[in-house]
């Protein structure tokens, strides 16, 4: 299979994204934070055997160039201005942790082009909660204390030749990675590669600094598109109460639980991870 690295002009900047695939209801997959559409390496061939399959790095990661603004109604008018531009009518969109509230925000503000709705590792809630409340929300979910590691190493470039030094070393991906994968000791180096490539992303900070004063609950209260919910049972980032809570909300038709997975499922357990969705948006 032919997976091409295309870009364009959206929103007066330059976005990079990986093009692959035909057939059905096309897909849009959005990464999270400090990622990159190299996140969705391992889903990309399963996803696009049967449809065309869009994997966008967002404004400021990736290959993508910075943003003129990092709110998040300002990025989702870049990607639905990227599916415009690709011809892409109607849309099942996937994504993760940050990419849940941009796909939640999307879905909402324009539900024409939104056909069903996948998110895995969010909507992120606790987190955003963290800028508002951080005591009650420290109390609440203590687990989403490890957001703050993420913040504190994430947002600092590395040399290339010391992130292949922590991806080649168990030890040292259990030290950088704990945080965000349940079993980092035995996660594939090259995903470990992957996740700590995407450190210093210059769309890090002000991403973090406009989503702290994002409101996510007018998106989440008027989603109307049918919605699966994964959720990795050692999520630290996106503890699974709080996808619990959000998966009572009446267009979720089905939550799914993968035990002995943090907060990367996608890659930390792909064949489960495939299958509900595929299932799911079939």
């Amino acid at each position: 299979m032919t997976v091409r690295r295309r870009d364009l002009i959206a929103g007066g900047r330059r976005i990079a994204f990986l093009d692959a695939g035909e057939g059905q209801t096309p897909c849009l997959l959005i990464h999270g934070l400090a990622g990159s559409s190299n996140w969705w390496s391992e889903n990309i061939p399963a996803l696009a055997a049967t449809r065309r399959t869009i994997a966008v790095d967002l404004p400021g990661f990736g290959a993508s160039e910075g943003a003129r603004s990092y709110d998040p109604t300002e990025v989702v008018g870049v990607l639905d201005e990227l599916c415009e531009q690709l011809g892409l009518e109607t849309i099942d969109v996937v994504g993760h942790s940050l990419g849940t509230l941009l796909a939640i925000e999307l879905a909402f503000r324009h539900p024409h082009r939104l056909r069903r709705l996948v998110l895995t590792g969010g909507p992120i809630t606790s987190v955003i909660g963290l800028s508002r409340s951080p005591i009650r929300t420290l109390r609440r979910r203590p687990k989403v204390a490890n957001f703050l590691i993420e913040v504190a190493t994430t947002g600092i470039p590395l040399p290339e030749r010391l992130r292949k030094f922590i991806a080649r070393h168990p030890i040292l991906r259990m030290l950088t990675l704990t945080p965000y994968v349940f079993n980092a000791r035995q996660l594939e180096p090259r995903f470990a590669e992957l996740m700590i490539a995407g450190t210093g992303s210059p769309g890090m900070f002000p991403t973090l600094a406009r989503g702290f004063r994002y409101d996510a609950e007018q998106a989440m209260s008027g989603l109307r598109c049918p919605t699966l919910v994964i959720s990795g049972a050692q999520d630290k980032i996106a503890p699974i109460e709080d996808l619990e809570e959000f998966s009572k909300r009446e267009v979720v038709e089905k939550f799914v639980v993968l035990d002995s997975t943090g907060h990367c499922a996608m890659f930390e357990q792909p064949d489960e991870f495939h299958r509900e969705v595929l299932e799911f948006l079939a």
